[in-house]
């Protein structure tokens, strides 16, 4: 929401969007106040009860009514009039509006799709009503209709079969004069063509002055609509064909006009109305194309509009499933469309859900977003009112096209949005050239090495108070300051002016990130400035205040991607705006090359100064020099003596290299053999270790064979967390289903990598041992935990080389383990363990079965060694079990903290209702997230099941 809230205060002013959400919210409540009411035309629904409806205390001079409630049914008979007086067929009540198919018959049956009934209705009239309306809508096939026994009319052929039958789809709407105060109403209908069979709308009564407003409304605005779409369907066309590079702008077209054609041929029928003839099949199968060809293209259409954040993929999963519809919609009978229409509701509600995702992804850089969405909004619910109504959930009417009119109506809001955003671009942009032209103009007139006089050029052109141009040599060096449009040179370092001249954080970061930094203060930093309160958290702002300063701006000069000058401007009386930014950035490059002329000019006129001292230099010097050269002669002499003694020296010193020369070249010999001695030791170590690695990947290979759980296991679901602290562990699980009973195992054995590897093995295979000789040679299934725990110990000791009389102190060769016996008939669930518990999570409450306190395998005191001890807990459906080691609660993070297990226990219960895989990951993904960069403290171990 933070992020939509700075898109709509970053893109629209607050005045134009509380005017379009004004007029917007006064469309609405126009439409529900006009198009609801039809204009003061308020249908009423009144229920009818076993054949009988009493309208005689209605507000007939008011409003229109819906036949609602109980009709007489009489299921596979036409019957007349005449043959409903003689009293020989008994009535079946049934509800109306509604499909026949879905109607109970006496003997419990449904009536088919295809067939034909009668309906019949009795309703009491006021004594003072003789003329009425009567108007049919929601009959898809066709009728006979009698009124007070006299025939009225037939629409379509009614027949019992379907070669004689004729479907028609017009809506009719008849005047008739009524002697008495009852209206009896004998309605025969027949379908053999459609997918919606009997009275699937409501039928409407009322005075015929309200009826004919009531109808003409209705079509007058289903009317409106079709022409509104076109006339949008005209402007977007023209739109394409001046800019054809626009796809968008065609498929709008096309999606327009589909809506149009299904606004016409549903709802009013506005097209069965002009079109008479219109052909009831191909009406059908160009409405159902429709439905799929417009959501099509409008997908499309925001595709085009939308590439950043629609994803193709999406496009062609819907274009897949619109593809489908359209091709059956034109070659199916229209009688299967029934589950093409499910079809049609899933695409658009996943279409419309996913639109809605894509426009709130892009609300924050998009002009418009927010206004199109709003119109989603209302294609969405307007469509839901359709299917709820088409389904007779609601009792309302066809909205959908208004929905459409309401999106067609944001969509103009966004697009006159962008046309104000490109017009007030372009004014910008011209501007910018403008002044451009004319800063470039005025420093074309000054000496081009003059850079003061371009700091003055540029401060005036940009209309802003001071300036300070800053070179980068050794320190930040300030070269010209410009004030008020009067130039002057200083000379000081940036390091000694301190912050009363300059703010030195903003030149740092225009320095640091070679970009353009502007700073307007805000009138609530500068009061809480100069009240003093917290000038120490704003100093830029402090420094502002103090020097009346409203917006401060400093920009990077680079060549070839190295800042070389900073520029700094202040301004009294105004702030500084991206235009000035950008009209700084365009002149850049030409400030970048005044400062290098500037540099060469200086240079230049120092080396001539130079030179001209050197001259001067130089003669006088030579004058010295002349009187020098007599005087060095004799000096010379002295010194080839000298040179003389010099060179005896050194050929005593050439002697004394040439032996240390022969001591060095035979250090290198000893060197060369002992670099060779440890290369050979390097290689014979490396050998070793590829040894001792292709080992352990041995060992990893037999323990995977060993640890492999049976298949078919009876439960639900499970999972193994198996995670060693190297390539091998000493944990180990050991799952087996034995016929009758599954038996469940999870073990920590004593020390990790191999030898915990091998002591995992060595468990697993007496656990073999023990199970075949006493479930499969001995045939005892009756076996308990607590004696598998207790035989495995005595093959665990003799295989270690004790025995159980044998009396040691302080040896802890052996394993922990849990280990249960679980009988998928009875749910009984038989537990005993060393040392580990078995969790159970039911209804996330957590029930542990503890372990005895004694491992299974040599102990400190062969005396308090006691047997194993048995625990039992009856299963339900849903009950989770856990067995694990302590290797996952003892794990460290990179503060030294540990895991702890009631950590463990809360995440067990916290993921407990998830499936097994994703348990499993989430156990991984958080082991992972602890642990960090930290070494793993040991192997980790974790059986879940699901029952």
């Amino acid at each position: 929401m933070k992020n939509i809230s700075a898109a709509l205060r970053r893109n629209f002013h607050i005045d134009i969007l509380l005017k379009h959400s004004l007029l917007v919210i006064s469309l609405l409540v126009f439409y529900v106040a006009g198009y609801g009411k039809s204009f003061l035309v308020t249908r009423d629904i009144i229920y009818a009860h076993n054949g009988k409806m009493d309208l005689s205390a209605a507000p007939w001079q008011e409003k229109v009514f819906g036949l609602y409630g109980q009709w007489e049914f009489y299921w596979k008979q036409l019957l007349t009039p005449e043959d409903l007086q003689t009293g020989k067929y008994k009535p079946y009540y049934v509800s109306v509006p509604q499909t026949w198919t879905k109607y109970v018959l006496p003997d419990g049956t449904h009536p088919g799709k295809f067939g034909y009934a009668t309906y019949h209705l009795k309703i009491k009239l006021p004594p003072d009503i003789h003329e009425i309306g009567l108007s049919f809508h929601g009959i898809f096939n066709q009728y006979r209709l009698w009124i007070n026994g006299r025939f009225i009319d037939e629409h379509g052929k009614v027949a019992t079969d379907a070669k004689h039958s004729k479907p028609t789809w017009l809506p009719e709407t008849y005047y008739l004069h009524i002697d008495g105060d009852s209206l009896d109403i004998v309605l025969q209908v027949s379908n053999y063509q459609h997918f919606k069979a009997g009275i699937v709308r409501q039928i409407v009564v009322g005075r015929p002055s309200l009826m004919q407003k009531f109808d003409i409304i209705n079509v007058g605005i289903d009317s409106a609509l079709m022409g509104t779409m076109l006339i949008f369907a005209l402007f977007f066309f023209f739109v394409f064909y001046y800019k054809k590079e626009d796809l968008s702008a065609i498929y709008f077209v096309i999606t327009l006009v589909g809506q149009a054609l299904i606004t016409g041929l549903d709802g009013e029928y506005v097209l069965y109305r002009i079109f008479p003839n219109l052909s009831w099949y191909l009406g059908l199968h160009l409405l159902f194309f429709l439905f799929f060809y417009r959501t099509l293209t409008f997908l499309n259409y925001l595709y085009q509009l939308l590439k950043k954040e629609f994803s193709f993929k999406v496009l062609v999963f819907f274009t897949v499933i619109a593809s489908v519809g359209c091709i059956y919609s034109i070659f199916a009978p229209v009688s299967s469309f029934q589950w093409l229409l499910y079809l049609y509701m899933f695409l658009a509600m996943i279409s419309i859900f996913y639109v809605v995702f894509i426009l709130m992804k892009s609300i924050k850089y998009q002009i418009g977003a927010l206004y199109t969405l709003l119109g989603i909004g209302a294609v969405f619910f307007t469509g839901l009112n359709d299917i709820l109504y088409d389904f007779n959930i609601l009792h309302t009417f066809y909205m959908s096209g208004f929905g459409l009119f309401v999106f067609l109506f944001t969509l103009s809001i966004m697009m006159a949005m962008h046309n104000a955003r490109a017009e007030r671009q372009i004014i910008i942009y011209s501007y910018i050239l403008k002044k451009l032209d004319v800063l470039r103009n005025e420093l074309l007139k000054i000496p081009f090495y003059d850079i003061g006089r371009a700091l003055k050029v540029v401060a005036s052109v940009l209309k802003l108070s001071r300036g300070v141009w800053i070179d980068k040599e050794k320190d930040y060096f300030v070269r010209y300051e410009v004030k008020l449009n009067k130039l002057k040179e200083i000379s000081t370092g940036l390091s000694q002016l301190g912050q009363e001249f300059l703010p030195a954080d903003v030149i740092k970061q225009a320095d640091e990130t070679g970009r353009t930094f502007i700073y307007p203060v805000s009138k609530k930093e500068k009061r809480l400035v100069e009240n003093r309160r917290i000038s120490d958290k704003f100093p830029l702002s402090a420094y502002m205040a103090r020097r009346g300063v409203k917006s401060v701006m400093a920009t990077s000069l680079k060549q070839r991607g190295e800042v070389v000058s900073l520029l700094y401007f202040e301004e009294y009386y105004k702030f500084i705006n991206l235009i000035h930014k950008r009209i700084l950035e365009a002149s850049a490059s030409q400030l970048v090359s005044m400062k290098n002329n500037a540099e060469n000019f200086e240079k230049l006129r120092q080396l001539n100064l130079k030179l001209e001292t050197i001259v001067a230099e130089r003669t006088k010097v030579l004058k010295e020099k002349e009187a020098e050269l007599k005087k060095k002669e004799t000096e010379l002499r002295e010194k080839m003596e000298e040179l003389q003694a010099y060179n005896e020296e050194l050929n005593t010193i050439n002697l004394e290299l040439e032996h240390n020369k022969t001591v060095i070249e035979q250090k290198s010999f000893e060197l060369e053999k002992l670099h060779n001695e440890i290369l050979r030791q390097k290689n014979f170590a490396e050998h070793q270790n590829k040894i001792y690695r292709e080992s352990l990947e041995f060992a990893r290979n037999i323990q995977a064979f060993v640890l492999q759980e049976d298949t078919g296991l009876p439960f639900r679901d499970y999972f193994v967390f198996y995670q060693p602290r190297g390539l091998v562990g000493g944990d180990f699980y050991w799952l087996r289903n034995l016929g009758g009973k599954v038996l469940l195992v999870a073990a920590d054995c004593t020390g990790h990598s191999i030898p915990g590897a091998f002591m995992s093995i060595l468990g697993a295979t007496l656990l073999d041992d023990i199970i075949r000789e006493y479930f499969v040679l001995e045939k005892n299934p009756d076996i308990t935990p607590s004696h598998i725990l207790y035989l495995l110990r005595d093959k665990l000791l003799k295989a270690l080389g004790s025995d159980s009389s044998y009396s040691y102190s302080a040896v802890h060769d052996g394993m922990d383990m849990a280990l249960a016996l679980y009988n998928p008939d009875t749910k009984l669930l038989e537990f005993a363990g060393a040392y580990m518990p078995l969790w159970v999570i039911r209804d996330g409450e957590l029930i542990e079965l503890r372990g005895d306190r004694f491992p299974v395998g040599m102990y400190v005191k062969i005396s308090k060694i006691k047997s194993f001890t048995d625990k039992t807990i009856t299963l339900k459906q849903g009950d989770r079990l856990y067995m694990f080691s302590d290797g996952y609660a003892d794990q460290f993070n990179p503060l030294g903290e540990k895991f702890y297990k009631k950590n463990f226990r809360k995440l067990l219960i916290e993921i407990s209702g998830y499936p097994a895989s994703l348990q499993k990951e989430i156990l991984y993904t958080t082991f992972k997230e602890w642990k960090g960069q930290t070494d793993q403290t040991d192997d980790v171990l974790i059986v879940g099941i699901i029952i």
